[in-house]
């Protein structure tokens, strides 16, 4: 509430294999629960299931959620009013995962390829260059050439198009914070930026050179 957003709403989850509960917040959106729970990133439910049950690291084997048990907190004329909705099972929360899609990949690379384009118009897209991180040698006409890598671990279990434009700013600050490949933006100009999708990490690679 102090951040003025309302309603929120908080979760009362209870594990079947562990006699602790936790107690966290969530906003909705579009008629869907996100979990915001401590720290980022933002999680659907069935994201949110998974990092119980395979990620949080200080839990040995992970913790199932059996259920969670949802309450809507709001302001209402200066109090705040505490409302029960319902109980969610397991089952429910895992139901509400979002696959990253190849068409998710596409707009995300095209959207990330518009940004670059717009901070350093010396730069022009060329596919010809697309594969310089495996090629042995530049495309004739070519007087250098340079690669580089970045990968983000799980980002496809934490996508979700409704947050489609901060992860591309996520993603956009990650290379324009890098001093080095600023200075190779600034200098080279051809230049192409895919995405490749390893499980459930997304790694950019993003191909310079001069012409």
């Amino acid at each position: 509430m102090a951040i003025n957003y309302s309603p929120v709403y908080v979760f009362e989850i209870d594990f079947s294999n562990d006699p602790m509960g936790h107690a966290a917040t969530a906003i909705k959106i579009s008629g869907q629960f996100f979990m915001i729970d401590q720290h980022p990133p933002i999680m659907d439910l069935g994201t949110y299931w998974k990092y119980w049950a395979y990620w949080h690291s200080e839990y040995s084997g992970g913790l199932k959620i059996s259920s969670a048990k949802i309450y809507e907190v709001k302001t209402e004329s200066g109090k705040v009013v505490v409302d029960y909705v319902g109980t969610l099972s397991g089952e429910e929360f895992k139901k509400y995962d979002y696959t990253f899609l190849e068409s998710d990949l596409t707009r995300l690379i095209s959207d990330l390829r518009i940004r670059l384009i717009r901070k350093f118009p010396n730069l022009q897209l060329d596919p010809r260059i697309s594969n310089l991180d495996t090629a042995m040698y530049l495309p004739y006409g070519y007087s250098d050439g340079v690669t580089w890598r970045i990968t983000f671990s799980d980002f496809t279990e934490h996508y979700n198009p409704l947050f489609h434009d901060e992860f591309v700013d996520y993603i956009y600050s990650q290379i324009i914070d890098n001093r080095k490949i600023v200075s190779y933006l600034k200098t080279y100009n051809r230049f192409w930026i895919k995405g490749q999708m390893e499980g459930s990490s997304l790694k950019i690679i993003l191909c310079l050179a001069k012409r």
